[in-house]
């Protein structure tokens, strides 16, 4: 997962954090986080984003392939669907 210094500040996550169990937080090579959240890490943030009803969803994706299909764009993937019900 990747997300901005906001987020990660919101989620209490700075760079004196140390990577959970079966998780990475990445840091550049000078130790400063890059937004990257591997694993279990990931779990950091999420427990911070609030659900989303299965309609909401729905209606984002359907947002999203109109403008995938207006530029052009025939095929996508999204790994990370799920049925939320």
């Amino acid at each position: 997962m990747l997300v901005n210094s906001a987020s990660l500040s919101a989620c209490h996550i700075d760079s004196s954090r140390q990577d959970p169990l079966g998780g990475t937080i990445e840091r550049d090579s000078s130790g400063r986080l890059n937004g990257m959240l591997r694993g279990r890490a990931v779990e950091l943030v999420g427990r911070y984003i609030p659900e989303q009803k299965t309609k909401s969803i729905q209606a984002a994706i359907e947002r999203g392939i109109e403008k995938l299909v207006a530029k052009g764009v025939t095929t996508f993937c999204d790994c990370s669907l799920y049925n939320a019900d």
